[in-house]
Order: C-alpha cells, then structure tokens, then sequence
C-alpha cells in the first residue's frame, strides 16, 4: 500500500506516489539550485517546470490516475536529454559545448553512499582514484607500523595518530548530501542531464536497498567481500567479548558493593592501606564497565546497519561515542595506574614485616646492611623515621649523574604522612660557614638545615619531582656552549655529558642547596642534615610525599662573600672516586 499525495503545477492537480513525489522534488531542487547562479535561471527553471507539468498531463490524458515512480523517472530522463533541455542549451556555441561535455575539477568530499564510518576514504578513492576497498586495507597496514614506530620512540600519544587524523578530516570534510556534490566528487559537469541521471540513479539505488537482502551491495569484488565477512566477524568477536567482560565488571561491582573485601582478594584482605581506596575500585569498574558497552552498541548498530534495518550514525555521534570511549579507557588507566602503586607499597610493606630475619634494630630502627653501612662510613644519625616505605632510609639509582650505584639519603610515603630527620655533627673552627648539598623533592615539606650554639638556620628543598633541576640545567647549558672536543677530551666534560644525559636526558630534579651562613661560636660544633615533615604541605590536596639528599658539604665562606660578591659554587663528588670537583659560577 502507498500513499498518494496531491500536487498543484500550472494550475492543474496531480496525484502522485509518495516516492514519486519524494523523486521529483529533489530534482526540482537540484535544477533550482543549479540555476540560480545564471542570471536568467528563475525563467530557464520556470519553462522545465512548464516542461514537467505537461509531460504530467501527458500521463493523465492516457488515464494515469496516480503518476508513479517509474513515470517520474522517464520524464526525468526527457527533461535532461540534450534535445529537451531550454533554449538556452541549444544556443550554446561550440566551443561552449565542447566545455559542457568535458570533465569538470574534481573536489574532495567524504563520500557517505559508499561509506563504512564516515566517508573519508570512499571520499579519497573518488578523489586520487582507485578501489575504495584497498583504500582501507591500505590505511589500516599504515596504522601498523606507525603504532610500532611511535612506541620504539616513547611518542606514546602519537600512536593514534593516523585514527586522529581520520577524525578530523571527517569533521572537517563536507560530505557529498546533493547530487550537485555527488557530481563534483566525481569530476562531472553539473548540466540538467548529469543532473537526472545521478537523481535517477540514486532514487534507483534506494529502491534496491529496499527490496535486497543482500547487506554489502554495494561491494565490488571478492576482495571486497572478504574484507566485510572480516569486518562482520570482528564485530560478532567484539561483541561475544565485551558481553563477557560486562558480565565479569558487574559481578566484580556487585560483591564490592556487598562484601568490600571480596573483590580485594585474601592477599591484600588484611592490608589498610588499600581497603582505604575503594573508590579506585569503582572508577575503574564503572569506566571499564563503559568502555565495553560502547563497543558492543556499535558493533550492533553495524551489523543491524548492514542488514538494512536502521540508518548510519551521524558523525556528531561518531565523536561522542569515540570521546566517551577514549575517556572511558582513559580513567580505566588511572585507577590501575593508582591501584598498581598501591599494591607494590603494601607488597614492600609485607616483606617488610620479616626484615629483622635479615637486617637488625640499629640506634632504635631496623635498617638493611646496606643502609647501616651508608650511615656508618658517612657519619649519620636516624632521629625521626616515621611511615617511611619499607623502612629504607637511603636509595639509589637516580643520581644526578646517571650512575644507578650512587646511594644517597632519600624516604617515601605514599599516604603523605611522612616524617624524617637525619642529621651528623662535625667540629670546626670559630667562623662563617656554607653548607652545601644537591637535593630534590616532590613538593614542598623538606629542609636542610644547620644548628650551632649561634643559632639555627634551614632552607626548603626546592621541589621539581623526578625532572629537570639546576644541575642538570646547568650541565645542559654547557655541552651546548663547549666545542665537541672539550666535551670528549676534559673531565668536566664527561661529567657535564653524563649529567645532561642522565634520565633519558630530561634529569632527575637534583638542585643545589645552600645556606650561605652559618656561623660556628667557641664550641666549635655543627649539627647539619634534612629534615621532613608531610604536615608542612602546602595543602591537604597537594601533599610531600618523598626527598632525597646527598653531597652536604660544609666549607668556610669565601672572601668574596665578605666583600660584597653574591657568587656561589656548584660542588660534585665522583662517586668512583670520592673526589670533589668544584665549578665556581658569578
């Protein structure tokens, strides 16, 4: 059954098909748009439509009580001819004839007939030539090697490069909607004839979709056809999987929301620090839970697209869906991110718990031997040391210089609750001191400091996390300024080199702290070191967490100092050799 509308052309009443109705207009449209841009194109149009009504009246002489899509295709074929086109046409000279039957230039549009996401690279065939098909064969063994590319580089965020890419062209690119841009995409004269033609065609491809069972109709080959049963397979694998996993994310939210310790697993049932976090457990359930369903909705929009029951998505959606996803899977990093810092600081904790089996209460604290060791040959003293990770009072493997054996005084707590001082006494005579160290920290909260009967001093360590510092600025500043030769051929230079390449050449936050007086009395006595405390924070929300410190070194002032210079040293220990070099900067 079809529904028959009423149409007034020239005064006269026609009763056409819904379809054909729907055929007709559209080519008026086309013909109005293409005319409008001639200077007489209202009358040129005005006499088509003269034209139609009659060829109208001509079907409802022969007793044609409701004109059909058939009737509306052959008129359009007659009104497009050469022969029954307007005056116009035919007082076209011949060289403007031989213009309309050349080729026109081509422009680049997404090509929504032939469409698989949004057009772009049907929209790329039609444009350079060739088989939309080995378009996107070819675009998908670029993605491959690009992805290895970027990961041997660490450009992690280029890795999807060529999807991004693909993204903002279909944003950016208009898409061919008219038959107008159907015509340019395929380098066509825009005429009256082309102009039915494509009209017809398209009126004559949506009525095969209609009546086909054949879900990929428009493929062109069997490489065509095997690159869509592989696309189908793909979306019936996505959706058997993410369906699974959905099943597995709501089994896990709903026991964490029942029996919070379930979900964490008898290793970690007893462990306070994780079971203070729950919500990372939610975060990534929820997101992890979203970025399954995505998948599974548009693997089911395609399959139920392919088969002809619903119509593609607009690229509006294409963007929403793929900007959720991404932040979907973006907060499924985080939490695992957060959770897997988590379990290596419990992990450490627990074996901790045994470190007396190994290691022995030292002055109060269980230390490692190594650890003892450190303090012992350099003369320091643990006076606070609570909530340290792993009760490790030292580190190493993140020296200024890159030399991963260096150790050096350094104490974490990942809750930010730490507290730490370590301090050593030395004797010197009467006088103006300096005290010296390379440091580093996450944030605000430590300090080096130095006490004697005159009084105490201290300075906060100056925070840049694990990059950058003024050592490894300062090193970076020299090997640009130096020739080649003095980098190869000095000490200073190998060492400058080392420091400016030490972590993958971004450095590890080292900074050289001084306190340029410290006044020693008669008692000859200085107590200096670090000292931390998370509760100096600058806030609750951005909290201290770690340090580390090494190199003290307290020397008298220089006589500049007296006479009014504001110069200062940068001071570093080999650590092969235990020897100092001193490079004095104005």
């Amino acid at each position: 059954m079809k529904k028959n509308i009423t149409i007034n052309l020239f005064g006269q009443l026609y009763n056409i098909d819904e379809d054909a109705y729907e055929l007709l207009n559209n080519y008026e449209e086309s013909l109005r748009h293409h005319f409008s841009k001639q200077d007489d194109g209202a009358e040129i149009f005005n006499d088509i439509e003269a034209r139609i009504a009659e060829l109208l009246s001509e079907q409802k002489a022969k007793g044609v009580e409701a004109i059909s899509i058939e009737h509306v295709q052959d008129i359009i074929k007659r009104i497009g001819a050469p022969e029954e086109i307007d005056r116009e046409e035919a007082e076209l000279s011949d060289g403007e004839q031989v213009s309309q039957k050349a080729s026109a230039p081509k422009r680049l549009y997404r090509d929504m007939e032939n469409r698989m996401v949004a057009g772009v690279l049907a929209g790329f065939a039609n444009y350079f030539g060739g088989d939309r098909t080995w378009w996107r064969i070819g675009f998908v063994l670029i993605c491959i090697p690009l992805f290895g590319f970027f990961k041997l580089f660490h450009i992690g965020f280029m890795n999807l490069g060529p999807v991004i890419a693909y993204v903002i062209l279909a944003i950016l690119l208009p898409s061919a909607a008219t038959p107008e841009d159907r015509l340019r995409m395929k380098g066509k004269k825009i005429t009256p004839q082309t102009l039915a033609n494509e009209v017809t065609n398209e009126a004559q491809q949506k009525m095969d979709a209609t009546t086909s069972t054949d879900y990929h109709r428009n493929a062109r080959g069997c490489v065509a056809g095997f690159f869509s049963i592989l696309v189908a397979m793909f979306q019936l694998i996505l959706i058997i999987v993410c369906s699974v996993a959905c099943v597995a994310i709501l089994f896990m939210l709903l026991r964490l929301y029942i029996v919070p310790q379930a979900i964490i697993g008898e290793y970690f049932r007893e462990e306070l620090e994780l079971m203070q976090h729950p919500e990372l457990f939610w975060t990534l359930g929820v997101c992890a839970l979203v970025a399954c369903l995505i998948p599974i909705y548009c693997a089911v929009h395609g399959l139920m697209k392919k088969t002809g029951r619903i119509g593609s998505m607009g690229i509006l959606q294409r963007v929403f869906w793929l900007l959720l996803w991404l932040a979907a899977v973006g907060g499924c990093i985080f939490a695992m991110k957060k959770i897997s810092d988590l379990e290596i600081a419990i992990s450490e904790q627990k074996y901790q718990s045994h470190i007396h089996v190994q290691d022995g209460m030292q002055d109060g604290f269980y230390f490692h031997d190594e650890e003892w060791k450190y303090y012992q040959d350099n003369h320091w003293k643990l006076l606070k040391a609570d909530n340290c990770l792993s009760h490790r009072y030292t580190n190493s493997g993140k020296y200024f210089t890159g030399d991963r054996r260096v150790r050096y005084l350094d104490a974490y707590d990942p809750s930010g609750n730490l507290l730490f001082q370590a301090e050593r006494t030395e004797k010197k005579a009467p006088g103006h001191y300096r005290l010296t160290c390379n440091a580093r920290a996450d944030n605000w909260g430590a300090f080096i400091y130095a006490e004697t009967a005159m009084g105490r001093d201290s300075i906060s360590i100056t925070p840049l996390g694990n990059e950058g510092g003024n050592i490894w600025q300062m090193a970076v500043d020299y090997v640009a300024r130096v020739s080649d030769a003095e980098i190869n051929t000095t000490e200073k230079g190998h060492l400058m080199k080392r420091i400016s390449e030490a972590n993958n050449g971004n450095g590890f936050g080292w900074t050289q702290t001084i306190l340029k007086d410290v006044e020693v009395g008669p008692d000859s006595l200085v107590r200096y070191g670090v000292y931390a405390d998370s509760e100096l924070s600058e806030s609750d929300a951005n909290r201290f967490h770690w340090f580390s410190a090494t190199d003290f070194k307290l020397e008298p002032l220089p006589m500049s100092h007296f006479g009014g210079s504001r110069g200062f040293l940068y001071l570093f220990i080999r650590a092969e050799t235990g020897e100092m070099l001193i490079f004095a900067i104005s």
